[in-house]
């Protein structure tokens, strides 16, 4: 499923664990990676050349074939320093690599588990770095949103990806159309039924792309 986390959620989470009188958070390491995974989903692997580049890889998924090329890297082959694609593979951007992001962590042990404390500011920096790696249709993101193409256009930005990393997802903007199950969405959020009816919004797709994603909806069952 194709569904990038909503910087709304991801605000909330930050705010639950904001030091008290300071602009500092305290987390737990396993879900600072977990937030990560949440932005690898959407980066696209080479299956063929992910395999073909690391055998111990291929062999791996050879014995678990529950296991995909990209769920492997999603789960274990960024944070061990795995590449998903050749470079220039698709003109795409490679993932900025885990050892670099991992040195702007201060990793705590503490209880028996490691806990992170970052600074706000520089924890929204790390997503930025995963935002760059995520694919932007391009042209549907400047038909949707005329006013970051300006933007573009203006040389504000150096490009549509770049508005994106910087200001779209934190202003609730999609990096691409995301299909929505319109029974499932408007059986499972009933206020999506009633704002149909009103005419908040002419279709589920439409409510999920200017309300529903910034408010925490699923466009397709988890």
């Amino acid at each position: 499923m194709r569904y990038v986390p909503p910087y709304t959620m991801l605000s909330k989470w930050m705010d639950r664990y904001v030091v008290a009188d300071t602009t500092r958070l305290s987390l737990l390491y396993d879900d600072v990676l977990d937030v990560l995974k949440g932005f690898l989903r959407e980066i696209p692997v080479n299956d063929d050349w992910y395999k073909a580049e690391y055998p111990a890889v291929a062999d791996y998924l050879g014995r678990m074939p529950a296991e995909t090329p990209q769920s492997h890297f999603q789960k274990h082959g960024y944070f061990e320093g795995r590449r998903p694609f050749a470079a220039g593979w698709r003109d795409l951007t490679d993932p900025v690599p885990f050892a670099q992001l991992k040195t702007r962590l201060r990793i705590i042990p503490t209880r028996g588990r490691l806990r992170v404390d970052i600074e706000r500011d520089d924890f929204v920096a790390i997503v930025k770095s995963m935002l760059l790696a995520i694919p932007i249709d391009q042209s549907w993101y400047r038909t949707r949103y005329p006013e970051a193409a300006k933007a573009v256009d203006n040389e504000t930005f150096l490009s549509v990806a770049h508005h994106y990393a910087e200001q779209g997802y934190f202003e609730g903007r999609l990096p691409f159309d995301i299909p929505v199950d319109a029974d499932w969405y408007v059986s499972r959020y009933g206020h999506v039924r009633i704002g149909l009816e009103r005419g908040v919004a002419k279709s589920a797709q439409d409510h999920f792309i200017r309300l529903g994603y910034n408010e925490g909806c699923r466009p397709t069952p988890p």
